[in-house]
């Protein structure tokens, strides 16, 4: 009698390790995270993303950010992160977190079927905006027009009319999920950025798309607002594990409502963003020859060329 009840003790607590094992097995394959950091570095703490998004650690990439030459996540920045998904194996799925320029990156890469989200930290819709409001600190459609063409020769690699997030989003699988974080009065990037995003984005039927805004002065290191909005989002999806914080608050239920108002609202500033883009598209190389002329022209080798004035 005893012997058979030890063997029966012996075979729950044998089945009960073999479903714990199995269950376990389920759920650790979690996607990387790739973070994609601002121009001065901030956003890659592993610590710091753990604790917002509820990844471990052990999942969390940090891409490197151009220092010499960056072009506001363009060619230079695209490829630095290129290099980071090559360490990835063929079923690693991954999720981008972009900080800043970061951001700009992250939306405008061309995600494939391992991208499962994106997260843009303080959101650039296109250099172009970013440099017009760095210059005006204010939405200013001049500055926009005006002042990308003279940043180049802090950003020689940046051109105004090349690969702009406004425009990338087009290309983003609409199953993708995408968390766009703002500050209202951000100091670096204007919060229309933002909106257009989020009405670009949910126009073309991104119902996986949502808008956390906070109320604040503040330029990146968002990822916690919201009463860890975010975390809860990314639970909410699958894509952290459940149990990621001792926070007990970050588990429970989420309205998802809360972070998708009605994009209708937001169609002026995705139509304002759009139409610098358009008009750059038809500037962009007109401009840009005629500083390289006015450039050679200033150091006498056109006069030596015999060239024009």
């Amino acid at each position: 009698m005893f012997h058979t009840l030890l063997n029966t003790l012996l075979l729950i607590a044998t089945t009960c390790l073999h479903a714990a094992s199995s269950s376990d097995t389920h759920v650790t394959k979690f996607p990387k995270v790739l973070a994609i950091p601002g121009l001065n570095g901030w956003g890659s703490s592993k610590e710091y993303l753990a604790k917002a998004t509820g990844a471990r650690e052990t999942d969390i990439i940090n891409v490197s950010t151009p220092h010499y030459f960056p072009d506001l996540g363009q060619g230079h920045c695209q490829r630095n992160l290129d290099k980071a998904i090559a360490t990835l194996s063929a079923d690693d799925k991954y999720i981008l977190i972009g900080s800043s320029q970061g951001s700009g990156t992250a939306l405008n890469h061309k995600g494939n079927s391992q991208l499962l989200a994106i997260v843009s930290d303080s959101c650039m819709a296109s250099g172009n905006s970013a440099i017009g409001y760095h210059v005006a600190e204010k939405d200013n459609l001049l500055c926009s027009l005006l002042f990308p063409y003279l940043a180049r020769f802090k950003f020689p690699l940046y051109r105004p009319s090349g690969m702009q997030a406004i425009k990338s989003i087009a290309t983003i699988n609409p199953d993708t999920l995408v968390i766009l974080l703002h500050a209202t009065r951000d100091p670096g990037l204007s919060y229309s950025d933002a909106l257009a995003l989020y009405y670009g984005l949910r126009s073309r039927g991104h119902n996986n798309t949502y808008l956390i805004t906070v109320d604040d002065q503040k330029h990146t290191g968002l990822l916690n607002a919201g009463g860890n909005a975010t975390r809860k989002i990314l639970m909410h999806h699958n894509l952290v594990p459940a149990d990621a914080s001792a926070d007990q608050e970050s588990g429970a239920p989420i309205d998802l409502r809360l972070y998708q108002p009605d994009y209708q609202a937001f169609q002026k500033h995705y139509q304002r963003a759009l139409l610098v883009e358009k008009i750059h598209k038809y500037t962009d190389i007109p401009v840009t020859l005629t500083m390289l002329y006015t450039i050679l022209w200033f150091f006498g080798i056109t006069q030596a060329l015999g060239l024009p004035l």
